[in-house]
């Protein structure tokens, strides 16, 4: 439009490349930090259109560039994954003797999971006393392991990250076992299908009872389930050890931990 303004209509020559597109012609990608993101030109006019109650507000609207998404906690794979471990390194260590007649470890089952290391060669019957050989030998008989829940990933909060986790593997096949059989695939590519760590957590449960720990399964994430098992212990006047490595479990502490309860450690 600027280019005809102020000439006359006989001298006004228009070209192939001013003609007015329309929104679905227009190329539909920006670059955002050196990057391509694609845009919807459609969806961003409708969400303009919704937000605007005044004109003048359209001009505020196109100050900043035009993205389907905020780029800051998204990126073309998804929610962008967080370093939350890092606030570990803000945190300062402190060496404490603890009364060992008055303490219970609540240990997150999905640490422990992982913590005791398979063998190849290992049936699942000896995998299973390895676990209880580990527990026994770091923490005593005073244990509360805590496990999550597999029903219905579907309402799991963290079925997400869950399905992130699996996705960087390579797919892993149902395994059908018993205590006898040796373990067929890799602990990591076991574990990383649902119902063979659902089928496991079943056998370990019923083999720690079988010798007096305590065990509980949340529905889905096992964060909150842990931190009221901490918090349940320090009001009977016990001294609560959360064994685990999930950033959550120090931020969901800080946050229903009182003043008035006894000392929980982590």
């Amino acid at each position: 439009m600027e280019k005809i303004i102020g000439l006359n209509f006989n001298e006004i020559k228009l070209k192939r490349v001013d003609k007015v597109l329309p929104l679905s012609a227009v190329n539909k990608s920006v670059n955002i930090n050196d990057c391509k993101v694609s845009v919807d030109p459609l969806l961003l006019f409708q969400r303009i259109t919704v937000s605007k109650k005044f004109e003048s507000n359209l001009q505020e609207y196109l100050q900043y560039e035009l993205s389907p998404y905020p780029t800051s906690l998204f990126d073309s794979n998804g929610m962008r994954k967080t370093t939350k471990a890092t606030l570990y390194d803000n945190m300062i260590p402190v060496d404490i003797e603890l009364d060992e007649n008055n303490v219970t470890y609540i240990i997150d089952g999905g640490f422990l999971l992982h913590r005791v290391v398979w063998s190849k060669d290992d049936t699942f019957s000896i995998i299973l006393d390895k676990y209880i050989q580990y527990l026994q030998t770091h923490y005593g008989s005073e244990i509360v392991v805590v496990f999550d829940g597999y029903s219905d990933n579907s309402k799991n909060i963290k079925a997400m990250e869950q399905q992130r986790r699996t996705a960087a593997l390579s797919k892993s096949y149902e395994v059908c076992f018993d205590e006898t059989m040796i373990v067929p695939i890799s602990q990591e590519k076991f574990l990383s299908n649902r119902c063979n760590k659902t089928k496991f957590i079943y056998m370990l449960v019923e083999k720690l009872k079988t010798i007096d720990i305590t065990t509980k399964q949340a529905r889905d994430d096992a964060d909150v389930l842990i931190i009221e098992t901490a918090i349940a212990l320090s009001e009977h006047q016990k001294t609560a050890v959360i064994i685990g490595e999930d950033i959550d479990l120090l931020v969901i502490l800080i946050g229903r931990t009182q003043s008035h309860q006894q000392e929980i450690f982590l």
